[in-house]
């Protein structure tokens, strides 16, 4: 089942950059704040609509490739994807890592990346994830854990359509459902 989840975009994080800890591994700090949406085009594109199975079979996929994860279950996967195939998956024991290896290889490979394309990951999906997956044109952002309220805010103003929860039978789309056939 498709969840639909509703959260209060209207409620703002700070606008202004300031000095915090990223929520990355480590002990990332930054000064940028993702919040400037002036710098971020949002994404308008009309696409295909993706069918919940097909999100949750890319999913349950990427578990199945990720030896990796499946062995040690401490490293991430990320992976970008189509309706019907993976195309290229990444792992490392950082989840924004594992995510940069798949935009990196996608910009090197296969730019423009091809309509309905989805970034698939097995972390936490924060506003850095989120500022990743709009910089790199890649409208559906896919996860099996949850997002922050930043990174739904965020995904909200910016056009993305966000996707937590995806596990078994289910997911929660958060942000723009209209690419999700309902």
């Amino acid at each position: 089942a498709v969840v639909v989840s509703t959260v209060d975009t209207r409620r703002r994080l700070p606008e202004n950059p300031v000095r915090s800890i990223t929520s990355g591994c480590g002990r990332g700090v930054t000064f940028i704040s993702p919040y400037h949406r002036d710098r971020l085009p949002p994404l308008t594109e009309a696409e295909p609509p993706i069918h919940p199975e097909a999100i949750l079979a890319r999913m349950k996929d990427l578990q199945g490739v990720s030896e990796r994860f499946r062995l040690t279950g401490a490293v991430h996967s990320a992976a970008l994807a189509l309706h019907d195939r993976i195309i290229k998956v990444a792992d490392d024991i950082g989840r924004h890592n594992a995510v940069d290896k798949v935009i990196g290889w996608a910009l090197r490979s296969l730019w423009p990346l091809p309509p309905g394309a989805m970034l698939l990951s097995t972390g936490r999906l924060s506003s850095e994830i989120v500022v990743k997956s709009v910089r790199a044109r890649v409208s559906v952002l896919v996860s099996h854990s949850a997002p922050t309220l930043g990174a739904v805010q965020l995904a909200h103003d910016l056009g993305l359509t966000l996707i937590g929860f995806a596990r078994g039978s289910r997911c929660n789309v958060y942000t723009h459902t209209r690419r999700i056939a309902l």
